[in-house]
């Protein structure tokens, strides 16, 4: 698979959700400015890399077609679900709940199984311990000191402290 075939799949699913533009990762080569951008090599891997100032801070590789786009879209659907919150916040009510329904609704029309697996996320991300609690906050706090945005320092730190 050639870096322009992935680019057709990712504008073909696209379409289905009308992401903008803006949402797309880089093709190729990094704008080293935290946007994720897809990569190809010769042997048929298939990279996902964020890199920030210089600074790597996410490689995935797969020779999987549908894992590389369920990896962009989670990332595009969540944006996407981040703006549609802001413009319908409701008050009083934890702004999540909001924000994982709209991404979870946005990747069921691409597949049911990518939302599955969000949903899955979601429901850990809802209910964690309050030291869990805690150690997240704590721990996105020094990423965000370091560098790196809110969003992406908020998903290491659920990684590294999940509630299972």
């Amino acid at each position: 698979m050639t870096i322009e075939e992935v680019k057709i799949e990712v504008l073909k699913l696209a379409e289905i959700i009308s992401a903008p533009e803006n949402k797309f990762p880089d093709f190729g080569s990094s704008n080293y400015q935290g946007n994720p951008h897809i990569d190809v090599d010769n042997y048929g891997n298939l990279y996902f890399i964020v890199v920030e100032r210089n600074e790597e801070y996410e490689r995935k590789i797969t020779k999987n077609i549908k894992e590389l786009l369920f990896w962009i879209f989670e990332g595009i659907t969540f944006s996407m679900a981040r703006d549609y919150e802001l413009e319908n916040r409701i008050k009083n009510q934890d702004f999540r709940i909001l924000l994982f329904a709209k991404q979870d609704e946005l990747l069921e029309k691409l597949d049911s199984d990518w939302a599955e697996i969000t949903r899955k996320k979601h429901k850990k991300l809802l209910n964690p311990t309050e030291e869990t609690k805690r150690n997240r906050k704590e721990y996105c706090d020094k990423l965000e000191k370091e560098g790196i945005d809110l969003v992406t320092a908020w998903n290491i730190a659920c990684e590294k402290y999940p509630t299972e």
